[in-house]
């Protein structure tokens, strides 16, 4: 009989072991909830260095880097993009908080994806579609 009651009292502290492991699993919500990541997103700076290497990079591979060509050197091409990007998005519309992720994807995809035989059409679509009215929103979000 001592092993019976044994028995009970290891099935008890299992029975009890699962209730508390489902309970402290349940309070911690459902695994896909989207968590509100603001804090940690790129700040406007981080993401107009990011959007420009990413620009160079593609104009280095359509040959427009070095001598006598669109840009001296890599370093020319991110200084020029870093220009223009923080023109395209001024620090009082498109601060941090204030960029969407969704439209500065695209606009990253469009910097990496320019076709290597544009021309003015595409220079002008491309910082069209990447201008503050399309990136930036306001108020922060």
């Amino acid at each position: 009989m001592d092993w019976m009651n044994t028995l009970k009292k290891n099935s008890m502290w299992s029975t009890l072991f699962a209730a508390a492991s489902a309970a402290a699993l349940t309070a911690c919500g459902p695994v896909g909830e989207t968590v509100d990541d603001t804090a940690v997103e790129p700040d406007r700076e981080t993401r107009i260095q990011r959007i420009s290497g990413t620009a160079c990079d593609r104009f280095v591979e359509c040959g427009d880097v070095g001598e006598d060509e669109l840009f001296e050197s890599y370093e020319a091409c991110l200084d020029d993009q870093q220009d223009n990007f923080r023109d395209l998005w001024p620090a009082d519309e498109c601060n941090d908080g204030q960029i969407d992720d969704d439209s500065y994807r695209d606009c990253d995809v469009r910097a990496e994806t320019y076709p290597c035989d544009s021309n003015v059409f595409d220079f002008l679509s491309y910082y069209s579609q990447c201008d503050a009215d399309d990136v930036c929103t306001d108020p922060r979000q």
